[in-house]
């Protein structure tokens, strides 16, 4: 489960917890935990508040994450992830939100995002949730 202060996991006996530590690279990317997704291979995809992505290696117990980076179009649309989907094709949606953000398509072989949103709104994007439809259309 995800709180503001880390990632915990419950096994039936202990509590073990993950925490975003700035001298590790591999650690989550920030502490404030926003989304928790289990893909269809079985991996956990974890959105932050300000630290963008995070793909869980269950066996090392480490973190990838996947962040905005200004002059990178094919980086993380923003940092904040609000929503993770993986719809009937196998195509991976994120949903962010703040000044940058908005919808993202993953190809998590070469770990780059296409992004989409309307340049001329105005306003901060907010992607609460994503959800498809029995057409394969996404909400």
């Amino acid at each position: 489960f995800g709180s503001s202060n880390g990632l915990y996991s419950y096994d039936g006996y202990q509590i073990k917890s993950y925490k975003h530590n700035p001298a590790d690279s591999t650690s989550l990317s920030d502490s404030d935990i926003m989304r928790i997704y289990e893909d269809k291979a079985g991996t956990l995809w974890i959105g932050t508040v300000n630290g963008g992505l995070n793909k869980f290696d269950a066996k090392t117990g480490t973190f990838k994450a996947y962040r905005f980076a200004k002059n990178k179009p094919n980086s993380l649309r923003a940092n904040a992830v609000v929503a993770i989907l993986e719809d009937g094709q196998g195509n991976f949606w994120i949903g962010t939100s703040g000044k940058t953000g908005g919808l993202s398509k993953m190809d998590r072989e070469k770990g780059i995002f296409y992004n989409y949103q309307k340049p001329e709104i105005p306003f901060n994007f907010y992607a609460l949730d994503l959800q498809t439809d029995k057409n394969g259309n996404i909400w």
